[in-house]
Protein backbone atom coordinates (compact mmCIF):
# COMPACT_ATOMS: atom_id res chain seq x y z
CA UNK A 1 0.00 0.00 0.00
CA UNK A 2 1.00 3.33 -0.59
CA UNK A 3 0.44 6.32 2.06
CA UNK A 4 -1.16 8.80 -0.33
CA UNK A 5 -0.07 11.71 2.11
CA UNK A 6 3.39 11.23 1.27
CA UNK A 7 3.06 10.15 -2.57
CA UNK A 8 2.24 12.94 -5.74
CA UNK A 9 -1.02 12.58 -6.62
CA UNK A 10 -1.22 10.52 -10.03
CA UNK A 11 -3.23 11.82 -13.13
CA UNK A 12 -4.19 9.44 -15.91
CA UNK A 13 -3.09 11.67 -18.85
CA UNK A 14 -3.76 9.23 -21.75
CA UNK A 15 -6.57 11.56 -23.14
CA UNK A 16 -5.66 15.20 -24.36
CA UNK A 17 -9.84 15.73 -24.76
CA UNK A 18 -11.55 17.07 -21.69
CA UNK A 19 -13.75 14.20 -20.75
CA UNK A 20 -17.35 14.65 -20.56
CA UNK A 21 -17.42 13.71 -16.47
CA UNK A 22 -15.16 14.05 -13.83
CA UNK A 23 -16.65 11.23 -11.22
CA UNK A 24 -14.80 12.12 -7.26
CA UNK A 25 -15.57 9.69 -4.68
CA UNK A 26 -14.27 9.52 -1.17
CA UNK A 27 -13.15 5.67 -0.39
CA UNK A 28 -13.48 3.46 2.77
CA UNK A 29 -10.25 1.49 3.69
CA UNK A 30 -9.67 -1.30 1.21
CA UNK A 31 -10.89 -3.92 3.76
CA UNK A 32 -12.98 -6.99 3.33
CA UNK A 33 -16.17 -6.31 1.70
CA UNK A 34 -15.08 -2.52 0.79
CA UNK A 35 -12.07 -4.12 -0.45
CA UNK A 36 -14.14 -5.52 -3.33
CA UNK A 37 -17.19 -3.50 -4.23
CA UNK A 38 -14.51 -0.10 -4.17
CA UNK A 39 -12.82 -2.04 -6.89
CA UNK A 40 -15.80 -3.49 -8.75
CA UNK A 41 -16.89 0.32 -8.76
CA UNK A 42 -13.94 1.70 -9.91
CA UNK A 43 -13.14 -1.16 -12.68
CA UNK A 44 -16.79 -0.11 -14.37
CA UNK A 45 -16.18 4.11 -14.08
CA UNK A 46 -12.54 3.02 -15.40
CA UNK A 47 -14.47 1.24 -18.31
CA UNK A 48 -16.13 4.62 -19.14
CA UNK A 49 -13.01 6.15 -20.26
CA UNK A 50 -12.29 8.53 -22.19
CA UNK A 51 -16.04 10.15 -21.46
CA UNK A 52 -14.95 10.02 -17.54
CA UNK A 53 -11.97 11.32 -15.57
CA UNK A 54 -11.50 9.65 -11.97
CA UNK A 55 -10.73 11.54 -9.03
CA UNK A 56 -9.65 9.41 -5.44
CA UNK A 57 -10.04 10.63 -2.20
CA UNK A 58 -9.31 8.76 0.92
CA UNK A 59 -8.15 9.60 4.56
CA UNK A 60 -6.63 5.96 4.41
CA UNK A 61 -4.13 4.06 2.52
CA UNK A 62 -4.83 3.20 -1.22
CA UNK A 63 -3.46 0.23 -3.40
CA UNK A 64 -0.98 0.54 -5.40
CA UNK A 65 -2.50 -0.63 -8.48
CA UNK A 66 -5.24 1.70 -7.83
CA UNK A 67 -3.38 4.52 -7.00
CA UNK A 68 -1.14 4.17 -9.88
CA UNK A 69 -3.83 4.78 -12.37
CA UNK A 70 -6.19 7.33 -10.89
CA UNK A 71 -5.59 11.03 -9.77
CA UNK A 72 -5.62 10.83 -5.59
CA UNK A 73 -5.53 12.81 -3.12
CA UNK A 74 -5.52 12.30 1.13
CA UNK A 75 -8.57 13.57 2.41
CA UNK A 76 -6.96 16.06 5.38
CA UNK A 77 -9.93 17.65 7.12
CA UNK A 78 -12.34 15.65 9.40
CA UNK A 79 -14.85 16.33 11.95
CA UNK A 80 -14.37 15.36 15.67
CA UNK A 81 -15.45 11.46 15.02
CA UNK A 82 -12.63 11.50 11.81
CA UNK A 83 -15.38 11.28 9.33
CA UNK A 84 -13.73 13.20 6.02
CA UNK A 85 -15.69 16.47 5.30
CA UNK A 86 -16.52 17.34 1.80
CA UNK A 87 -16.13 21.21 1.10
CA UNK A 88 -12.16 20.41 0.22
CA UNK A 89 -13.07 17.44 -1.74
CA UNK A 90 -15.59 19.25 -3.71
CA UNK A 91 -12.93 22.34 -3.97
CA UNK A 92 -10.05 20.07 -5.03
CA UNK A 93 -12.86 18.00 -7.86
CA UNK A 94 -14.04 21.84 -8.69
CA UNK A 95 -10.01 22.98 -9.72
CA UNK A 96 -8.68 19.68 -10.58
CA UNK A 97 -11.91 18.30 -13.09
CA UNK A 98 -11.77 18.99 -16.50
CA UNK A 99 -15.19 17.49 -16.99
CA UNK A 100 -18.12 19.47 -18.20
CA UNK A 101 -20.12 18.01 -15.28
CA UNK A 102 -18.94 16.41 -12.29
CA UNK A 103 -20.71 13.36 -10.32
CA UNK A 104 -19.85 12.63 -6.58
CA UNK A 105 -20.10 8.70 -6.32
CA UNK A 106 -20.38 6.62 -3.61
CA UNK A 107 -17.55 4.14 -4.60
CA UNK A 108 -19.25 1.05 -4.25
CA UNK A 109 -21.65 1.83 -7.04
CA UNK A 110 -21.57 0.07 -10.34
CA UNK A 111 -22.11 2.64 -13.99
CA UNK A 112 -22.53 1.92 -17.25
CA UNK A 113 -22.88 3.94 -20.44
CA UNK A 114 -26.11 4.97 -19.77
CA UNK A 115 -24.77 7.07 -16.70
CA UNK A 116 -22.90 8.99 -18.49
CA UNK A 117 -25.70 9.48 -21.86
CA UNK A 118 -27.76 10.88 -19.30
CA UNK A 119 -25.65 13.35 -18.11
CA UNK A 120 -24.75 14.57 -21.63
CA UNK A 121 -28.20 14.64 -22.20
CA UNK A 122 -28.16 17.02 -18.87
CA UNK A 123 -25.39 19.00 -20.12
CA UNK A 124 -27.32 19.78 -23.42
CA UNK A 125 -30.54 20.34 -22.06
CA UNK A 126 -31.90 24.04 -22.18
CA UNK A 127 -31.24 24.50 -18.29
CA UNK A 128 -28.10 26.84 -17.11
CA UNK A 129 -28.47 24.93 -13.65
CA UNK A 130 -29.34 21.41 -12.65
CA UNK A 131 -28.82 18.32 -10.08
CA UNK A 132 -29.64 14.82 -10.38
CA UNK A 133 -29.40 12.52 -7.42
CA UNK A 134 -30.26 9.39 -7.60
CA UNK A 135 -29.84 6.07 -5.42
CA UNK A 136 -28.96 2.54 -6.30
CA UNK A 137 -30.35 -0.88 -7.22
CA UNK A 138 -28.91 -3.33 -4.06
CA UNK A 139 -27.27 -6.60 -5.76
CA UNK A 140 -24.98 -8.94 -4.04
CA UNK A 141 -22.32 -8.82 -6.66
CA UNK A 142 -19.58 -12.09 -6.57
CA UNK A 143 -16.43 -11.49 -4.98
CA UNK A 144 -14.44 -13.20 -8.15
CA UNK A 145 -15.89 -10.65 -10.85
CA UNK A 146 -13.44 -10.78 -14.08
CA UNK A 147 -13.07 -7.47 -14.80
CA UNK A 148 -10.32 -8.28 -17.57
CA UNK A 149 -14.27 -9.66 -19.52
CA UNK A 150 -15.46 -6.86 -21.57
CA UNK A 151 -18.91 -8.30 -20.66
CA UNK A 152 -18.69 -8.47 -16.95
CA UNK A 153 -20.83 -4.79 -16.70
CA UNK A 154 -23.43 -5.67 -19.20
CA UNK A 155 -23.83 -8.76 -17.17
CA UNK A 156 -23.92 -7.46 -13.77
CA UNK A 157 -26.92 -5.03 -15.05
CA UNK A 158 -28.83 -7.72 -16.45
CA UNK A 159 -28.64 -9.71 -12.94
CA UNK A 160 -29.46 -6.16 -11.36
CA UNK A 161 -32.32 -5.23 -13.34
CA UNK A 162 -33.91 -8.85 -12.88
CA UNK A 163 -33.23 -9.21 -9.55
CA UNK A 164 -31.65 -6.07 -7.48
CA UNK A 165 -34.18 -4.23 -5.03
CA UNK A 166 -34.67 -0.33 -4.39
CA UNK A 167 -32.26 0.98 -1.84
CA UNK A 168 -34.20 2.92 0.88
CA UNK A 169 -35.57 6.58 0.04
CA UNK A 170 -33.55 7.73 2.10
CA UNK A 171 -30.21 6.57 0.24
CA UNK A 172 -28.13 9.19 -2.38
CA UNK A 173 -25.70 7.77 -3.86
CA UNK A 174 -24.75 10.11 -6.72
CA UNK A 175 -24.68 13.77 -7.39
CA UNK A 176 -24.07 14.71 -10.69
CA UNK A 177 -23.99 18.77 -11.74
CA UNK A 178 -22.16 21.14 -13.91
CA UNK A 179 -19.10 22.30 -13.16
CA UNK A 180 -19.10 25.84 -11.93
CA UNK A 181 -21.44 24.61 -9.54
CA UNK A 182 -20.90 23.56 -5.89
CA UNK A 183 -17.39 24.83 -6.26
CA UNK A 184 -17.41 26.26 -2.66
CA UNK A 185 -19.57 24.20 0.05
CA UNK A 186 -20.01 23.98 3.69
CA UNK A 187 -17.39 21.36 5.40
CA UNK A 188 -20.18 18.89 5.62
CA UNK A 189 -19.40 15.05 6.55
CA UNK A 190 -19.17 12.01 4.69
CA UNK A 191 -22.65 10.30 5.20
CA UNK A 192 -21.31 7.01 6.18
CA UNK A 193 -23.93 3.79 7.57
CA UNK A 194 -22.36 1.38 10.15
Amino acid sequence: MINPVLAEPRTNKTTVAAPLLTLFTVLKPFEGEADTHQRNAIASWQALQPQVEIILFSDSDIPADIHLKFQCHHTRKTNEHGTPLLDDVFRIAASEGRGAARAFVNADIILDHRFVQATKRLIQSEWKSWLAIGQRTEYEMPADVDHANDDWIAECFKKIESDGTGASIVCKDYFVFPADLYQDIPAFAIGRGN
